[in-house]
């Protein structure tokens, strides 16, 4: 397929099989960085390590399959998208709660207020 600015073709690359497992393994750690200050306390320094791919399955017990990684994101994505949900049910509940609580003491006042109108005046009113 040819468009004006851009080809198009098909291709099929072996690395991409679908079908091979891959696991995702730790690189190692790379060198501490720059401290974040030149003088005095409280600075910060980092470093990196990154994930890779490989088809092979490694002996690292801290390997794990690329699929797994990805369920177990999905799964979480999930479990995330439900507490918002909830967390706003509940936001809305406390508010109506909330508002009824208050309702409900201000109609006790009045009434209480009301009560004691008969007897003796109240400065309030």
């Amino acid at each position: 397929m040819q468009e004006a600015s851009r080809e198009i073709q098909t291709c099929n690359p072996p690395e991409h099989d679908c079908g091979i497992p891959l696991y995702c393994v730790w690189k190692d750690w790379e060198d501490w960085g720059a401290c974040s200050k030149t003088c005095g306390l409280g600075g910060t320094r980092k470093r990196d390590r990154y994930l890779t791919t490989t088809k092979d399955k490694p002996a690292s017990p801290t390997a794990t399959d690329l699929h797994e990684i990805i369920d177990a994101n999905r799964a979480l994505l999930q479990r995330v998208k439900s507490a918002e949900g909830k967390g706003v049910e509940h936001m809305a509940f406390a508010f109506v709660a909330g508002f009824g609580g208050f309702v409900l003491v201000m109609f006790a006042g009045r009434v209480l207020r009301k009560g004691r109108g008969a007897s003796t005046p109240s400065l309030l009113e």
